[in-house]
Parts: C-alpha cells; sequence; structure tokens
C-alpha cells in the first residue's frame, strides 16, 4: 500500500453511504495525503475536520467537478495539507491509539452500572494525552 499511496497526490472516496470511520481515508492521511471524499457527517465530523486537511463534495457529478478543480488549483499546496492530515491522524487514528479507544469502550459496556473504581465510561479526548 506505500506505494500506492506515494504514487498520488490526493486520495478520493466518493463513496454514496456513511461508514463510520473509513479506513481507506485513516490510511491515506497517515500516509501524509490529503483526501477528497462525499461531504458525509462520518467524514467530516472525523477526518477531514477542515479544509486545511481535504476536500468534501456533494454526492453529484457538479460538486465532485468543483471539488476536483479545487484540488487543481491547490496543486502547489496538496502537500502542506497532507501534512495537516497526517499530524492530526498521528494524534487520534494511530493503531495503538485505536486500541486503546476500542478497550476503554468494551470497558465501559462490560462494567456499566456496575460499582467500580475504573471508570472507563469517562471520555478524555486522545489529542490531550
Amino acid at each position: 500500500m506505500a506505494v500506492f499511496y506515494n504514487a498520488i497526490d490526493v486520495f478520493v472516496n466518493p463513496t454514496l453511504r456513511a461508514q463510520g470511520l473509513d479506513h481507506t481515508l485513516l490510511e491515506a492521511i497517515l500516509s501524509g495525503k490529503p483526501v477528497m471524499a462525499t461531504r458525509l457527517a462520518s467524514i467530516t465530523s472525523s477526518i477531514i475536520v477542515s479544509s486545511e486537511m481535504g476536500y468534501t463534495f456533494s454526492p453529484m457529478v457538479d460538486s465532485l467537478k468543483k471539488a476536483l478543480r479545487r484540488v487543481w488549483d491547490d496543486r502547489g499546496y496538496l502537500e502542506k495539507k497532507g501534512e495537516m492530515a497526517r499530524q492530526r491522524a498521528l494524534k487520534l487514528f494511530t493503531a495503538t491509539k485505536m486500541a486503546a479507544a476500542y478497550e476503554r469502550l468494551f470497558l465501559c459496556i462490560s462494567n456499566h452500572n456496575r460499582d467500580n473504581k475504573d471508570d472507563y465510561c469517562r471520555h478524555s479526548s486522545p489529542a490531550l494525552t
């Protein structure tokens, strides 16, 4: 996969349905590539949270064409956008951080409504740890 991501300037994922946390987009940003994807809540609230990291478009041809034009206009800044996305991904989406977050979730579910001094249901931002 490294050969693929090193060969591209921007990763495009024109999905038509929400997929939760999209791992292909995570792979791309962890590889330092800006991403372009359909404007879905699951994507804009987790991965492409600003135009500094990538591009979004509505699931219509005209919107996709406009987004492609923005990529073309920004071609001198794609590397910088990719690095911004990568830095955010390193704070939130490394395998270690994601495994720890899933572990906390499962511990929270398994310990729900039990008297336990360890409150795994308490959320702490991974960006702050």
